[in-house]
């Protein structure tokens, strides 16, 4: 690890390392995109078609035991107002973007 200069005190600076772990982002995302949906079922997809896998969902649909990992056309049986899409990730990377230049500057 490379050291940065020797400060008034005598000490080098040290780099500081920072993590940042943002839960469910793709579902966070989808739900800033679709404000309307908060008070919903909503889950995201990887592909929106029957056999597409359900990868987050918000309490609403756990509460109807909509669960990551399920079809999506089974999610559908489970929460007939399930609203859901999929978040691309090329939308993700653009955010996790945007959020390394806030905390980074």
């Amino acid at each position: 690890m490379e050291r940065g200069p020797i400060t008034e005190l005598g000490r080098q600076a040290v780099p500081t390392i920072t993590c940042v772990d943002i839960p469910e982002l793709p579902l966070q995302m989808l739900l800033r995109i679709e404000p309307k949906w908060a008070d919903c079922p909503v889950a995201v997809v990887k592909d929106d078609r029957p056999q597409g896998e359900v990868l987050w969902v918000n309490e609403h649909a756990r509460a109807l035991r909509v669960l990551p990992g399920m079809r999506y056309a089974a999610a559908q049986n489970l929460a007939s107002d399930l609203r859901a899409a999929v978040v691309d990730d090329d939308l993700i990377d653009q955010t996790l973007g945007e959020l390394f230049t806030a905390l980074c500057g």
